[in-house]
């Protein structure tokens, strides 16, 4: 499937790359890898997302083009057309390149590989087929990604071949620490009051097996920090010794919410189908209306069923 990609990539001239609302370092590490590969051989690529800022250095090097009129549409690291950012602009959807289990096929063209730890493992095979050197700019997009989404190579996700890819690409990396201390210790003092107060009020389940945290909006008001600065909370209840289960409810607006799950014994996904989720075997998500109350009650049911079945 990457060989019928890579004919689109040569036939036509001008592209959109799409992700997801919020995009993490492996949404980003592969929109931008591939918009730089594209622009490399000639033709126009525009991304279009938001960045955190934490981001940024992504994109400083490679082309600021502006494509009014794109022949085809590619969207990465993106599962479901439901999960379109702008989801009003783009219907037809061209090309898919993810590593999502539940990808929905909802484009034309779909390369789909559960088994990469990061979808920027994908995109970093196809820029191989397209006979491009790797530049430190390729180099930085990928190793973002990997990193990000293995969790500094400690997620069970991890293969031999990504070892094997960041091996690769390492030598061409600009600046290897600074792309780690920028992605996880660069965090500011609003942010590390509201973990603090995060964790304080974090809530235990099922003999202390399940972990929950809420992240109201009336909390994020409180330390002033944005949306993009939290994404690191989700991390805290699977740091808790013989925690199985972590769930994130983030406030979204009054009785919405997303809904972030970790796990140590692959569930997440099949947990987060049940509210028409999905996303990976140990982290998942899915959004939900309703009172809270019974958000929790409605949650706690569900991963009550895997963690007596996992035990």
């Amino acid at each position: 499937m990457l060989k019928k990609i890579l004919k689109i990539l040569n036939k036509y001239n001008s592209f959109h790359i799409l992700t997801h609302k919020a995009p993490d370092g492996d949404a980003l590490g592969s929109s931008f890898g591939l918009c730089h590969a594209i622009q490399t051989i000639g033709k126009k690529s525009q991304v279009i997302c938001e960045i955190p800022e934490k981001f940024m250095f992504l994109c400083e090097n490679t082309k600021n083009q502006i494509v009014h009129h794109p022949e085809i549409i590619i969207c990465v690291d993106l599962p479901d057309e439901k999960l379109v950012w702008p989801k009003e602009k783009y219907k037809n959807l061209d090309v898919c390149i993810d590593h999502h289990a539940a990808n929905k096929n909802y484009a034309k063209i779909t390369y789909n590989n559960p088994k990469a730890a990061a979808n920027t493992e994908n995109v970093y095979e196809l820029i191989k087929l397209m006979n491009i050197k790797i530049d430190s700019v390729i180099a930085d997009c990928i190793y973002t990604g990997i990193v990000t989404d293995t969790g500094r190579f400690k997620f069970s996700n991890v293969t031999s071949r990504t070892f094997q890819i960041t091996s690769e690409i390492l030598p061409k990396i600009s600046n290897f620490e600074f792309i780690n201390r920028t992605i996880f210790d660069n965090r500011s003092k609003n942010y590390l009051m509201i973990e603090s107060e995060v964790v304080k009020n974090c809530e235990f389940y099922f003999d202390d097996k399940c972990v929950l945290l809420i992240i109201s909006r009336d909390l994020m008001s409180k330390f002033n920090v944005k949306d993009e600065e939290i994404s690191e909370l989700t991390s805290i209840p699977m740091k808790i010794s013989n925690v199985q289960t972590g769930v994130i409810i983030k406030e979204k607006e009054k009785n919405s919410y997303k809904v972030s799950i970790r796990t140590s014994n692959k569930s997440a996904n099949k947990i987060c189908q049940e509210f028409y989720g999905g996303g990976h075997d140990n982290a998942a998500a899915f959004e939900i209306s309703g009172n809270l109350t019974e958000v929790k009650k409605r949650i706690l049911k569900v991963i009550k069923i895997f963690i007596v079945s996992k035990n």
